[in-house]
């Protein structure tokens, strides 16, 4: 399985971010009206790279497969770059 050239039979989605938490993974692309999730699920396999520029892979409860990679160039130009999902505000309190 691999992120680029897509693994035949795959759905590979260009310009995505990927957020890994300890029990979910979420997929936000950008779209006309800003990020937006396109696939969130909860995750049994986490196999992080080790390397920026190799794959990790996530295995899914419903053994969905993900393969995914940091992008070499700096997204500049997209919304994800910045987007945060959760929303939280910086506190002198934290």
């Amino acid at each position: 399985m691999r992120s680029y050239e897509p693994t035949s039979g795959s759905n590979y989605l260009e310009i995505t971010r990927v957020i890994v938490t300890d029990e979910v993974i979420l997929v936000a692309k950008d779209g006309t009206d800003g990020p937006k999730i396109v696939f969130q699920e909860r995750y049994e396999t986490f196999i992080p790279s080790d390397q920026p520029t190799k794959d990790s892979f996530v295995v899914t409860e419903s053994g969905k497969m993900l393969a995914f990679k940091k992008d070499t160039g700096c997204g500049c130009g997209s919304r994800l770059r910045g987007w945060n999902p959760y929303k939280t505000l910086n506190s002198s309190k934290d």
